[in-house]
């Protein structure tokens, strides 16, 4: 199986990349393909700029990475997100790769079997509540359908850590928990 872990965090070693790796990490073990990439270190660009050629049939405007990183996703097995919260919301460059999915992948049942189902989410805040809401904020493309991802959310404060050390990997029940979320993908799958 081929598995892409897309990191949003602009901390290189911070909570959210050693989650993903960690997980990434367990999945490799069972000899699957994995390939880890934060979207930070591509060049990435919000819609904008553009005649909506996109919804005229046409190819995107925009000369950057997000091209390659969706046949990446198509071309993969299972994704996993870690995203991570800032004031409670996702980060930007969620938004920016969602919204340019809408130019990647305009037909609605390729969008739902080569790349919502694929899809699993490792949400992390500094408290809950935020990484509740910004959950729903990344899970609204699945309301009304008949499956759901698998997620997991993790707060530093329920571990009394503090987000900005990136050490929330080092608690014995952040990684059960962890490890938790990777077994059941990969009953899933």
């Amino acid at each position: 199986m081929k598995i892409l872990g897309l990191i949003f965090s602009a901390r290189k070693d911070g909570n959210t990349s050693k989650m993903l790796y960690y997980c990434m990490d367990k999945l490799d073990s069972t000899k699957n393909e994995v390939e880890m990439i934060n979207i930070h270190y591509l060049n990435i660009n919000p819609c904008g700029k553009c005649q909506y050629e996109c919804c005229k049939n046409a190819i995107c405007p925009i000369n950057d990475d997000i091209p390659s990183l969706f046949n990446k996703c198509l071309e993969s097995d299972l994704i996993l997100f870690g995203l991570p919260t800032y004031c409670g919301h996702l980060p930007s460059t969620y938004f920016i790769f969602s919204e340019r999915s809408q130019a990647m992948i305009k037909n609605e049942k390729i969008y739902v079997n080569e790349f919502l189902k694929k899809l699993n989410f490792i949400f992390i805040g500094n408290i809950i509540a935020g990484a509740d809401m910004s959950s729903h904020e990344a899970l609204y493309s699945f309301a009304g359908r008949d499956f759901f991802p698998e997620t997991t959310l993790l707060s530093s404060r329920d571990y009394n850590m503090k987000p900005i050390n990136g050490d929330l990997i080092e608690n014995q029940f952040v990684r059960h928990k962890l490890d938790g979320f990777v077994e059941r993908i990969l009953q899933k799958y």
